[in-house]
C-alpha cells in the first residue's frame, strides 16, 4: 500500500476533514492534493505534522539502495 494511501485512511478515520488537517498543520490544500495523487511529496516535518495532529508516530524506513532510488516521504509509513 502507498505511504499516501495510508495517510488517507488515517485522516478519513480520524473524523478530522483533509481541509481541517491541513489548516491545523499550515499546508495547502493543493500541496496535499499533489501528495494524495502521488504527483507530489511532502517534507518530513509536514508528516510529522500530520502524525502529531492525527496522534500517530510517522516511522520512516530505508529501502535497499538501487541506482537512482533516494529516500523521500513517499517511502514512509505510518
Amino acid at each position: 500500500m502507498k505511504f499516501s494511501d495510508q495517510i488517507r485512511r488515517a485522516i478519513d478515520g480520524s473524523g478530522m476533514s483533509r481541509y481541517a488537517v491541513c489548516k491545523a498543520i499550515r499546508l495547502s490544500q493543493s500541496t496535499m492534493s499533489r501528495f494524495m495523487h502521488g504527483t507530489g511529496g511532502l517534507s518530513v516535518q509536514m508528516l510529522e505534522r500530520i502524525g502529531d495532529v492525527l496522534g500517530l508516530e510517522i516511522v520512516a524506513q530505508k529501502r535497499g539502495r538501487k541506482a537512482g532510488n533516494h529516500e523521500t516521504a513517499k517511502n514512509a509509513r505510518l
